[in-house]
């Protein structure tokens, strides 16, 4: 009787290993995807965009990226934006109602513009009433908190900057920003004092 007992209390040690290393590779799998999936939102962009806009986003890089590098929507006040896409026919001296046979790039619809401000309106951020309203994103207070030191290191003639800041000059210093990845700077913004 005694054997049989014993065989029953080391299956049972059997079975809780098996268990536990079960639950560890779930574990491990489950950090694995939500890292890996957590590290490719982060690369598109300053912030992380929930699931439900990634769909608006896209719509907002594809239209953008046809003429200029896609600007963060973190960069200008939703008020800003809300102008900007309100009036689709004076967008810089350009009309995005319609097409630019030129650069081969179709009007924007009705559809287009309504998911864009879904993105912009999400991830941009608010403005004080008082406050004026910036026009360009190098009049905008967002522009110069996440580029502090841009205007000392500039004019002390620390590293070769563009004359003009445009969202046309952004790849200057952000080399992979055609592609909205702003976190990739050139090794003298990398190593900048």
């Amino acid at each position: 009787m005694k054997p049989l007992n014993r065989y029953r209390h080391r299956s049972s040690g059997v079975i809780l290993l098996l268990l536990i290393v079960v639950w560890s590779l779930l574990i491990a799998l489950g950090l694995t995807f939500a890292l890996g999936a957590q590290q490719g939102a982060i690369a598109k962009g300053v912030d992380v965009v929930p699931e439900r806009v990634q769909n608006a986003q896209d719509v907002y890089l594809d239209s953008c990226t046809r003429c200029h590098v896609p600007v963060p929507p973190e960069l200008l006040p939703t008020r800003r934006w809300a102008e900007i896409l309100e009036n689709p026919e004076s967008h810089f001296g350009v009309n995005l109602r319609q097409s630019n046979r030129s650069l081969g790039v179709p009007p924007l619809s009705n559809i287009e513009i309504r998911l864009m401000w879904d993105y912009v309106q999400r991830a941009s951020r608010s403005y004080r009433e008082d406050e004026l309203l910036p026009t360009q994103v190098k009049d905008s207070r967002f522009f110069w908190a996440l580029h502090p030191k841009v205007k000392d290191v500039c004019q002390r003639g620390a590293i070769d900057c563009p004359n003009r800041i445009s969202v046309q000059t952004c790849a200057t210093c952000h080399t992979a920003a055609p592609q909205f990845d702003y976190r990739q700077l050139t090794p003298e913004w990398d190593n900048s004092p």
